[in-house]
């Protein structure tokens, strides 16, 4: 009998020492949440994961939008990552949406007033306008000195950040 519990007790102690291996039949579920718009592509894509299996995860942004970061079971802000799956695990990928800025200017400043500066989301169709003071008429849009419009009332999709300038002519009555 002293033999049998030496055994056990080496046995329970080497096991102790080495670890046991899991049950091979496990199978662990991976959960993608997307915060904003954006896809996400699980390599390979299953509804569930056998113990030690490497998943690739790639966050792909719509247009309008780029990918921030991940966070949950895996963290950072590389596009592709990889994850170990041992247990079921959940990874949001962020998307942030693109914004841009419109910047106005009057000029000469006591020719007229703009309006339609500001931020918004790319692709977003904006109207500027400028409004001629007494004594001034309104003559062109420009951007780095270049014509870009000839109306008061402009409008474009916003692609990307714009610095636009509203020229006024002083009249003088006569």
């Amino acid at each position: 009998m002293r033999k049998l519990i030496l055994l056990l007790v080496a046995a329970v102690v080497t096991l102790f020492i080495i670890g046991c291996p899991p049950p091979i039949d496990l199978e662990y579920e991976l959960t993608v949440i997307i915060d904003g718009q954006g896809d996400v592509f699980k390599d390979p894509d299953r509804e569930k994961y056998p113990h030690g299996e490497e998943v690739e995860l790639e966050a792909f942004p719509h247009d309008g939008w780029e990918f921030s970061h991940w966070s949950g079971d895996i963290e950072g802000t590389e596009r592709i990552q990889t994850l170990v799956m041992d247990e079921d695990k959940e990874a949001t990928a962020h998307f942030d949406q693109i914004m841009h800025t419109i910047t106005l200017e009057a000029n000469p400043a006591e020719g007229g007033e703009v309006h339609g500066d500001g931020t918004y989301p790319k692709g977003t169709y904006v109207t500027v306008t400028a409004e001629a003071y007494e004594n001034y008429t309104f003559h062109n849009w420009t951007e780095d000195g270049k014509v870009v419009h000839e109306q008061p009332e402009y409008s474009f999709y916003l692609v990307e950040n714009r610095n636009l300038v509203a020229n006024f002519v002083f009249m003088p009555e006569p």
